[in-house]
């Protein structure tokens, strides 16, 4: 065995300790009968020695804690380094931080690939570590309260953690059998139950990991070995966990309040983050957004997914296909799915705008009403200069006031008022009539009542002019009218709303042709069920729409909609089961009205 290395102080304490320990005592006078006055002195004597005893006994307690770092370093780490002592024999950081990932990623990679164990306990979680790090530390599958001897005979002793180390709250070492033995009495308790709820499993596993946490049961790697473990506990339970989408600062919180705070609810929220289908996509698109769109450290931010039924507020900083994002004036992450706002807010939002959202306990709504606001005049404007007719018209204006003044621009200010105000086109059209001059110099010279040609051609084009100028003004009324009429139409479309198909519907969109019409045939009340279901996606989806769902164009339609590409996804699925129930209702339909050498013929003809 090595020489312990033992601080100067310590050595001190050693000998002034043996000193007292060779003190006399009163016993020593047994045999003898010294006088009473010298017996009360060793007395005395035996009481301040026993006080100084105590003494050195307390500070010998405070050197060894402040010099049990100095220990570590000595023992588990290279001298003068902050590497652990490793197989590879590297004590360049940048070098053992390489070799260490590159052999942690293979190790994990096989850990998964393996099959599930028989029972999930602790002596699992210490083969894991072993597994992981046989290859890198010698310790590999030891816990760090026992002290370890490593091959070149030195022992090591690990010291208490402190939260320099780790930003939360672990066990002394002296308790981490204790909560071992804690965690096997859980571990058996899942082991014998085949039937808990989703629910149930998740605060079961919120449980287990805040435990495990709090243990801190390794010297190093035990993030990894935690992350591998819960993926094989859910597994077990028929369920897929994600660890790569949670931020380090949302991990170190939750442990934080289950440990210091007796709170759970941040570690229930992480597991139902990154076991749900839903939400692991919705944070994998906001952390590839923060990351390649913002140039964000993820790492540094609490990102979330929001949960229902509570009220969020915050900054919106940017969106994906599925979900919107919001920083919190906690500098937390909220996400929310797109269609959990309206899409009338959706479309409005930019970035820094203030956002203030409830999430919905339930959402029994597939498509979205819409409110669509009224055109302005300067859009209606816009929308009418677009047509070819207008634009034809206006090069006729334009071509007639270069015959009649000289300039095609003459009348842009009288247009301008036209367009805001096509009422006026009748009036000004009379008053070229008669007061042509009013609005700029004709053409040409007129000298003593004789007009050169160009003054003959523009008093003549004049009528023309006049025209041109009042059938303008009834085109642009005539545009205007039927975009108001068209965007009133879109109005209406937008404001409806589909529901989410109710229980028969699902029913008969989950049954075989032959059996959906079975089923329509025995339920009348299904068959109007469907045909109002038709006729409110007939209502609310657009040409373009219903374009988008035939080609799968799913971003398109989401775009159309204002949801996100999952729920146009669901949109389009549910629409076309419908169709082909309703299909089949028209077969039903066809068939009771057939004569029966008809049927088989008729039916035939219809599904093709």
């Amino acid at each position: 065995m090595p020489k312990k290395i033992v601080p100067p102080a310590l050595q001190e304490l050693k000998k002034r300790r043996g000193a007292i320990d060779a003190s006399i005592a009163p016993s020593d006078f047994e045999k003898v009968s010294p006088h009473p006055r010298t017996l009360a002195a060793l007395k005395d004597l035996q009481k301040m020695v026993r006080q100084k005893g105590e003494i050195y006994s307390e500070m010998e307690k405070h050197i060894l804690k402040n010099t049990s770092d100095q220990n570590i370093v000595d023992f588990y780490y290279y001298p003068g380094t902050r590497i652990l002592k490793n197989k590879y024999g590297i004590r360049n950081p940048e070098e053992f931080q390489e070799r260490y990932s590159q052999d942690l990623a293979k190790a994990i990679e096989a850990l998964q690939s393996d099959p599930l164990p028989k029972n999930l306990d602790f002596s699992y979680l210490k083969y894991i570590h072993q597994s992981m790090f046989k290859n890198t530390f010698e310790w590999a599958g030891c816990t760090r309260e026992a002290p370890y001897t490593f091959s070149d005979g030195i022992t090591a002793h690990s010291a208490e953690i402190s939260e320099k180390n780790i930003p939360f709250n672990v066990a002394p070492s002296d308790e981490i059998q204790k909560r071992i033995e804690d965690l096997n009495k859980e571990f058996a308790k899942l082991n014998h139950s085949q039937d808990l709820s989703y629910n149930d499993f998740i605060t079961f596993s919120a449980k287990i990991f805040c435990s495990i946490s709090y243990a801190h049961p390794f010297k190093k790697g035990n993030e990894s070995v935690q992350k591998v473990f819960f993926e094989k506990i859910f597994q077990s339970a028929g369920y897929s966990i994600d660890f790569s989408i949670l931020t380090k600062a949302r991990v170190d919180f939750a442990n934080k309040q289950a440990i210091e705070c007796g709170n759970v609810q941040p570690l229930h929220h992480m597991f139902e983050d990154i076991s749900s289908p839903d939400n692991k996509l919705l944070l994998s698109e906001c952390i590839n957004y923060l990351k390649t769109v913002e140039g964000v450290n993820t790492d540094k931010y609490r990102i979330i997914v929001r949960q229902k039924g509570l009220i969020y507020e915050g900054i919106y900083i940017g969106a994906g296909c599925e979900g919107g994002f919001i920083q919190t004036k906690e500098d937390d992450i909220v996400i929310f799915k797109k269609e959990e706002i309206s899409p009338e807010l959706l479309r409005s939002l930019t970035k820094g705008n203030s956002l203030s959202f409830t999430a919905p306990v339930t959402n029994d709504v597939l498509i979205p009403g819409e409110n669509l606001s009224p055109l302005s005049q300067s859009e209606i404007s816009q929308k009418v200069l677009t047509y070819e007719y207008i634009q034809k018209s206006l090069e006729q204006i334009k071509d007639s006031s270069k015959r009649v003044y000289g300039n095609p621009d003459a009348l842009d200010s009288t247009i301008d008022m036209i367009k805001k105000n096509p009422s006026l086109g009748k009036e000004i059209s009379q008053k070229i009539k008669n007061s042509p001059e009013s609005f700029a110099k004709i053409a040409g010279q007129e000298i003593f009542s004789f007009q050169n040609k160009t003054r003959r051609n523009a008093e003549s084009h004049i009528p023309y002019l006049a025209y041109r100028i009042k059938e303008c003004s009834n085109l642009f009324q005539y545009a205007t009218a039927g975009i108001v009429k068209e965007h009133r139409e879109e109005q209406n479309r937008r404001r409806g709303s589909v529901s989410m198909p109710d229980k028969d519907l699902q029913n008969l969109y989950s049954l075989p042709k032959t059996g959906q019409i079975e089923f329509l045939r025995q339920y009348p009340e299904v068959r109007e069920k469907l045909h109002n279901y038709v006729q409110a996606f007939h209502a609310r989806l657009s040409p373009s729409e219903r374009q988008a769902i035939k080609d799968a164009d799913y971003q398109k339609l989401a775009e159309n909609i204002g949801t996100s590409v999952q729920q146009s996804k669901k949109i389009a699925a549910i629409f076309e089961s419908t169709q082909k129930a309703y299909k089949q209702d028209q077969i039903l339909k066809l068939t009771t009205r057939k004569p029966a050498h008809e049927i088989k013929q008729t039916s035939s003809c219809v599904i093709s």
